[in-house]
């Protein structure tokens, strides 16, 4: 064999490996799912996303087409979102708050933990967590709860898809 053709087949093996390692990220790509440089694995029910930006507390959150009527009210060191119930107007959703590591210290203290930490927020003087409201049905855009199936409504977008698209500004 030549000096060039093993040339040839050590690079076109590097090549090879190397679209074989970054495949997952270029097809999303092509796709349209990579947000603020990280995969999203959406599927087809999302639809198009509304960013939330929060200066304030520095973060922004992608909401699915569903949610894009929802409300912002911002506390302290809190937002929360809330969307239009189909009964009682607009109703807490859920919120997402910052406190120092000395609050969130003390509050794991307490019997009751009602904050679910987000993950990679913590840093040496604040963490970022959420919450969730009372509710999750009778809202107006998602379906009505039915007995043996899995029910996708605002609490299933809140953890499923729109916490894991927190990002820290």
């Amino acid at each position: 064999m030549s000096k060039g053709f093993i040339i040839f087949l050590i690079v076109l093996l590097i090549l090879g490996v190397g679209f074989w390692l970054t495949k997952d990220y270029f097809f999303q790509m092509q796709e349209g799912r990579v947000e603020f440089g990280k995969i999203q694995k959406y599927n087809q029910e999302i639809g198009t996303t509304t960013i939330y930006k929060n200066q304030k507390l520095g973060f922004s959150l992608n909401f699915p087409e569903r949610w894009k009527n929802f409300k912002a009210e911002e506390g302290e060191n809190s937002i929360a979102f809330s969307l239009e119930s189909k009964n009682l107007g607009y109703h807490k959703v859920f919120a997402v708050s910052k406190f120092s590591l000395e609050q969130w210290n003390q509050i794991q203290k307490e019997i009751i933990k009602p904050f679910i930490p987000i993950s990679g927020t913590q840093t040496k003087d604040s963490i970022f967590v959420y919450s969730l409201g009372q509710d999750d049905e009778g809202y107006v855009g998602f379906p009505e709860m039915v007995s043996n199936q899995i029910y996708k409504g605002p609490y299933y977008d809140v953890q499923n898809l729109i916490i894991p698209t927190f990002y820290k500004e």
